[in-house]
């Protein structure tokens, strides 16, 4: 969520700056929404400041723009604060929720889909974190319906555990339904290729070490390395050296990733050329260029 700060000629209290004035004849309706609430809340989140507004972001925008052009407010982005999600709560009043709730059909119906899906009744608490993803965070009925889905699965079932993970997500950049899609695709496909991997090592159920789960995650979500490739790797580390060493692995897969071996068939070609004792150059374009030249000479 992006959040703003503004400064006015008027410090802190609400005042409407003197230089507005000059402006006020020309300004709408929208802009002067903007002008005054821009004059009580130096800082805001645009999502919460145009809902407030009664305008849709791009409203807000526009209007702020034009004062903003006109030099009577400046914007700078906020530098975004790390706050744990019961900090950022608001709490709603029993009566604004029966409202929304009688008067919102989205909201009534993300509440009825949510409390389907845990298989409860949600309370008013549970509902005050609904609503502060559905109005004060600005999540849509199929945003906060995927969180709950995606959170079920995983057997963490309270209306806390959604709200925190929804809130994770969005602050991760998945500020929009079509983002969490892409980034939740993105996480069962490694989640994918880290359960292939442990089922290869033959660890079973075992709980992996921190240290273990580290190396994974530099695998397969910071290097971006497809099954394939770690699985090659791993084949030429038990025939050189007979046994799972997750350090040994490692540097073979660092080696690669320094290299620019990021698929399989060139990993394979990779590793034949390690095997025949040659070398690969440093420079990660002439690793390429030697592994495509090995490769064409038959080397699989």
């Amino acid at each position: 969520m992006k959040n703003y700060r503004t400064t006015t000629s008027a410090s802190g209290d609400f005042v409407v700056p003197r230089e507005a004035m000059k402006y006020i004849a020309q300004a709408d309706a929208d802009a002067l929404k903007v002008l005054l609430y821009c004059s009580a809340n130096p800082e805001f989140e645009l999502t919460a400041a145009s809902r407030e507004c009664g305008l849709d972001k791009d409203r807000f925008c526009s209007a702020l723009a034009y004062w903003t052009e006109n030099g009577v407010i400046s914007v700078g982005e906020r530098p975004a604060q790390r706050k744990k999600p019961a900090d950022l709560l608001q709490n709603y009043e029993s009566s604004v929720l029966a409202e929304a709730l009688e008067k919102d059909g989205s909201f009534a119906a993300v509440k009825d889909g949510v409390q389907d899906l845990l298989g409860i009744h949600l309370n008013k608490n549970d509902i005050n974190l609904l609503y502060n993803m559905y109005h004060f965070a600005g999540m849509n009925a199929d945003y906060i319906c995927t969180v709950a889905a995606y959170c079920t699965a995983r057997g963490k079932r309270s209306m806390m555990s959604i709200m925190q993970t929804a809130f994770g997500f969005y602050d991760d950049g998945a500020d929009t339904y079509e983002k969490l899609e892409l980034m939740l695709a993105e996480r069962e496909e490694r989640e994918t290729e880290r359960a292939q991997f442990i089922s290869l090592c033959g660890f079973g159920s075992r709980k992996l070490t921190s240290k273990e789960n580290a190396l994974m995650t530099k695998w397969f979500s910071e290097y971006e390395m497809p099954f394939g490739v770690v699985r090659t790797a791993y084949d030429k580390m038990v025939d050189t050296i007979g046994e799972v060493k997750l350090s040994y692995l490692d540097r073979i897969l660092s080696d690669w990733y320094a290299n620019g071996i990021k698929d399989e068939q060139n990993a394979k070609a990779a590793a034949q050329l390690r095997k025949n004792g040659a070398s690969l150059p440093e420079d990660s374009f002439d690793a390429r260029e030697f592994i495509n030249a090995a490769m064409k000479k038959g080397v699989k």
